[in-house]
């Protein structure tokens, strides 16, 4: 009959291998101790007037808890980094909407 106490030891040596890999991951995700932002700081980090970014709400990252709007500073540096406008239409840059059509 095989010892307990061995197969024990074996299982409890697997955890701990096991344990150590997802340790030595780079993607493991760690909580994050952010805490979210107002809306103004928002609209100054975004740099929108609030009006605009009410306009724009459905664009920027955000969360409604009990009718409040919360923001992450990371979240929305992202989208601003992430944001891909059209600078080029073929090569040319694009005409703004203020300059006439000729």
């Amino acid at each position: 009959m095989d010892n307990p106490f061995e197969a024990l030891q074996k299982q409890l040596n697997q955890l701990q291998h096991m344990v150590g890999q997802l340790l030595a991951k780079p993607d493991v995700a760690q909580p994050s101790t952010e805490l979210p932002i107002a809306f103004d700081a928002a609209c100054r980090i975004l740099m929108m007037s609030e009006s605009a970014a009410y306009q724009n709400m459905s664009k920027i990252p955000h969360y409604k808890r009990h009718g409040k709007l919360y923001f992450f500073e990371s979240e929305l540096l992202d989208y601003i980094r992430n944001k891909s406008t059209s600078t080029t239409i073929d090569g040319k840059p694009a005409r703004s909407r203020r300059q006439a059509v000729t």
